[in-house]
């Protein structure tokens, strides 16, 4: 390699001071890999061209009834990331499981295999449950949030 090749490549044995005023307009400090005696390698990286994603339309409406908020059907063993949690099972007698002290309406899901007695919060039963979730929302808008505020659940 002569010096007429790498003009714009600093030489070695000139001092700091003389590089730093020859550079002071840059902004950042250049690195030169190729001190070795490698010529730069630029290679042209080919452009890609990927069709944008096609998504598969979605139905305009879905027919039958409701589904719950989380799952309609609820398995004693919650999957995580961690360990199975079992899900608590209500025992309300009076609240029909609409009310928030309900742990099955106050998660969002619906009974399955609690041991409530004339439970609304079903399936069958969906408008009186929704009427219930407005008015707890009404009197308590965060009421269906995370308790705790930085619960990686509740964004």
């Amino acid at each position: 390699m002569s010096e007429g090749e790498n003009s714009d490549i600093t030489p070695k044995n000139v001092p700091l001071d003389s590089v730093a005023n020859s550079t002071s307009k840059k902004l950042a400090r250049q690195l030169d890999f190729n001190a070795f005696g490698g010529a730069p390698v630029t290679a042209p990286l080919p452009e890609q061209q990927q069709p944008p994603p096609t998504l598969p339309p979605l139905p305009a409406a879905k027919l039958g009834k409701p589904e719950s908020p989380k799952s309609k059907s609820r398995s004693n063993f919650e999957t995580k990331d961690v360990t199975p949690k079992k899900q608590k099972q209500c025992n309300c007698k009076h609240s029909r499981c609409l009310k928030l002290y309900c742990e099955c309406f106050a998660s969002g899901i619906y009974c399955d295999g609690c041991n409530c007695v004339n439970c609304f919060n079903n399936v069958d039963n969906e408008a009186a449950r929704r009427e219930a979730v407005e008015a707890t929302l009404e009197r308590n808008p965060n009421a269906f949030r995370p308790k705790i505020a930085s619960s990686p659940h509740g964004r």
